[in-house]
């Protein structure tokens, strides 16, 4: 919880009398003649957040605090010199607002609340999802699951109540890669060198991923892009093609991540590799960077980049990367300019050019232009505003901080059209190459059931939620 303290202070209290002889009363504090000495000012809070208020004359039996005529009861905690000091805890969804202090006399506003909404953090441990995560049709999630070459759709479902018990319901699917054109061997998923790409086409018809694989017939092609019609993902089994040609997949490093135009074209980010690869109609060839690291901006080979661990699109087809402690914006036609951060590593909010980051891990893009990344040095992660102007930290109901895996790099990162937003991390253990840590779902605020959201908020006694995995084969 944050806590801020704001102060109200009383010009001049007036008795109010029903008689001529008002000394034989008791006097009542007059709320007209109140003033807040912090009235211009504004703070911000998240539901749940508590203020500590210094109110002259104060009377909680005749004084009643409020914000967007949402009532606010104080707790008293002491009074002083005519001065109360009460704390008061902002509510669920009451909005942005002036505080309002008021009695039968009249009211008097006070500082404004500026309401941010929050992320209801679900974390689903050692679940074996795999290390490629992306976002199909209808926000359904796809996921490769190295352990059985299977690929798993996932979907956030909403809740389901019984009694004071919330459970937030993902509905899985899943489907085994056939295995009688392709090897299974964990040696192919080998998550030592963090995630790996995985994108949807722009009409969502074709799922293509990055697979250390070969066929029956013993040939090699390793480091390749795979693609599957999406629709065959609902069947028992399903059979991927090799994407890029056999005259051009071994330029291909080891794919951390993926990002698709409305063109058709797809664009990597490789592990320890310093340049984009664009691939169009199964062949490959350099779109941005160089053999060489470094920060400098340009067009082509004539950008520079440190560490590139993750990419991802907009609507518009410029692309986004997560470089070491920057974010590079790069155009359809390859000019590449750092879009927020510097080579400056730090933990800072504020404007594009102000904020910082450090040892950036994943990045994705919301349909409205919104830009999420994990910051894997601070434990964070961070959202660049849909106007493309500020930089600020994604807060969570639980204050988590997000401890990275051993092999957390280049990580599966996505949001869904409503503003939900899916982590996948590696194991803690770095012996552990073959399975991811856990899953992590934030749910944002609006997708939660108002009630479900206040008891996860508020804590009442007897409330409890959590998080469920419902299998439909």
């Amino acid at each position: 919880m944050n806590k801020f303290v704001l102060s109200l202070a009383a010009l001049t209290v007036f008795a109010l009398s029903s008689c001529s002889d008002s000394s034989d009363e008791d006097p009542t504090p007059a709320v007209g003649d109140a003033e807040f000495s912090d009235a211009g000012a504004t703070f911000n809070a998240y539901a749940g957040d508590s203020f500590e208020i210094k109110i002259k004359d104060f009377d909680a039996t005749l004084h009643v605090l409020s914000l967007n005529d949402v009532t606010i009861k104080p707790e008293v905690l002491e009074t002083k010199d005519g001065n109360t000091t009460v704390r008061i805890v902002i509510p669920p969804r009451v909005g942005s607002g002036r505080l309002v202090l008021k009695n039968a006399d009249g009211e008097k506003q006070g500082p404004t609340i500026t309401y941010n909404k929050q992320y209801v953090r679900v974390f689903l441990s050692q679940y074996y999802l795999g290390s490629e995560m992306t976002r199909l049709p209808n926000d359904v999630m796809a996921f490769f699951d190295g352990t059985d070459m299977g690929m798993k759709l996932l979907k956030y479902s909403g809740f389901t109540s019984t009694s004071n018990v919330h459970q937030a319901v993902f509905d899985v699917t899943g489907s085994m890669i056939n295995q009688t054109e392709f090897e299974n061997s964990m040696e192919m998923m080998d998550y030592e060198h963090g995630g790996a790409g995985m994108v949807a086409s722009p009409d969502g018809e074709t799922l293509y991923y990055f697979l250390r694989a070969g066929d029956k017939s013993g040939i090699g092609k390793w480091n390749n892009i795979m693609m599957v019609p999406a629709a065959t993902l609902t069947n028992d089994h399903y059979t991927p093609e090799f994407y890029a040609s056999s005259a051009n997949y071994e330029q291909l490093g080891r794919v951390s991540s993926l990002a698709s135009d409305s063109k058709g074209n797809l664009f990597t980010v490789e592990h320890q590799r310093h340049y984009i690869h664009k691939v169009s109609g199964g062949v490959v060839t350099r779109f941005a960077g160089s053999d060489v690291g470094g920060s400098t901006e340009g067009t082509g080979a004539a950008a520079t980049f440190q560490t590139l661990q993750g990419i991802a699109i907009d609507g518009q087809d410029n692309l986004y990367v997560a470089d070491s402690n920057r974010i590079c914006k790069i155009t359809p036609a390859g000019v590449v300019t750092t879009f927020a951060g510097s080579t400056e590593a730090g933990n800072r909010d504020g404007a594009l050019g102000d904020a910082r980051f450090e040892d950036l891990a994943a990045i994705a893009v919301g349909d409205d232009g919104t830009l999420y990344v994990y910051d894997r040095g601070n434990k964070r992660v961070r959202i660049i505003n849909a106007a493309h102007t500020q930089v600020s930290t994604l807060h969570t109901n639980d204050g988590v901080t997000f401890e990275p895996g051993a092999h957390d790099f280049g990580l599966p990162m996505t949001v869904d059209s409503h503003g939900n937003v899916y982590l996948l991390q590696s194991s803690v253990n770095a012996n552990d190459t073959h399975s991811s840590h856990g899953f992590n779902a934030l749910l944002y605020e609006d997708n939660i059931p108002g009630e479900i959201f206040d008891g996860i908020i508020t804590k009442p006694a007897g409330f409890s939620w959590s998080a469920d995995l419902s299998y439909s084969n």
